[in-house]
């Protein structure tokens, strides 16, 4: 048996500890690379009067929008991307379709020394004329709408989603369904939509007693076990972006996240399950036509694994009550 000197011992650790740390630095890279091509979520800034008392003026008035008086239908949001922060403009009027505008801001000394706003426009993009890919499915859609959140397509590219709420009410409850275009953020004089008519979120809710609480525990002393009041359940959709790429655009994956509730005026029991959608999918920015993808979604009202996922979440939520 050969012997192993304490110096070739020590390099033998040396080089072991080496490799480790050459496989953990990778590991943390690729990890560091996969967070950075994700959606971008845009933060809602919540008092953009602390920033700029005239904000809306200035901004507007920069982006030569009419925007709307009622702060309903305007918001102002931030993001940094690649290190750097910027701010974005979200109009959507309740009479056409909506605008999105960057900004970035500096604080300057103004006359009196006191900091003022420094607001310059870096882009604009207008979709008030743009036709949802939903817009003529339902007898009574709703306006469209920017869903705050950018979708890398490319390195150099991002999409964003617009949005087309229909609702309906039924006896004793109601729903409402969300249609998402992802549409390219270009200069080009019409917006391009590669991939449209995506599920993007649902809600369907369902009263089966109206009662105050005083009636319902009254009622309910006379069963064996708590009454249910309502049900509801909510879905929703979110984009993983994969690293790996086709003619240089990155693939997308959905991953579906669906929530069942049942209650009663005392509380409620709910659970929450996700699942993945088959297939990936490139989103082409020179595409002349647009992918419709939505046959392949367990959404909402839609196909047997959906069903599955509701029933399998109902045994859970009568297990846990």
């Amino acid at each position: 048996m050969k012997k192993i000197f304490p110096g070739k011992l020590q390099l033998l650790s040396l080089v072991s500890l080496f490799c480790v740390l050459v496989f953990a630095m990778t590991v943390q890279a690729k990890t560091d690379s996969y967070r950075e091509i994700q959606p971008i979520k845009l933060k809602p800034i919540q008092a953009p009067k602390q920033l700029d008392a005239q904000w809306k003026k200035s901004l507007c008035s920069l982006a030569k929008l009419k925007c709307p008086d009622e702060d309903f239908y305007i918001g102002l949001y931030q993001a940094k991307i690649k290190g750097k922060v910027s701010y974005w403009l979200i109009v959507n009027p309740d009479k056409s379709g909506p605008t999105l505008a960057k900004f970035s801001l500096k604080q300057v000394s103004g006359q009196d020394g006191k900091l003022i706003a420094d607001w310059q426009l870096e882009d604009s993009w207008d979709f008030s004329h743009y036709q949802h890919s939903q817009a003529k499915t339902y007898s009574d859609p709703l306006k469209t709408e920017i869903y705050p959140a950018l979708y890398p397509v490319n390195p150099k590219e991002y999409a964003i989603a617009l949005i087309n709420p229909y609702q309906e009410n039924f006896a004793a409850g109601g729903a409402y369904y969300h249609h998402a275009d992802f549409v390219l953020l270009s200069k080009k004089s019409s917006p391009q939509a590669p991939l449209v008519s995506i599920p993007f979120e649902c809600s369907w809710l369902k009263s089966g007693c109206f009662l105050n609480e005083e009636e319902w525990e009254k009622l309910n002393n006379k069963h064996p076990r708590p009454l249910d009041c309502y049900v509801e359940y909510e879905d929703r959709v979110e984009v993983e972006v994969l690293p790996e790429t086709i003619n240089g655009n990155y693939q997308w994956a959905f991953i579906g996240f669906l929530k069942y509730t049942k209650g009663a005026p005392k509380g409620s029991v709910s659970n929450t399950r996700s699942y993945r959608l088959p297939g990936v999918i490139a989103l082409n920015p020179n595409v002349k036509a647009p992918v419709v993808w939505s046959e392949n979604f367990p959404f909402c009202r839609g196909t047997d694994q959906f069903s599955d996922n509701l029933q399998i979440m109902q045994k859970e939520v009568e297990a846990m009550r």
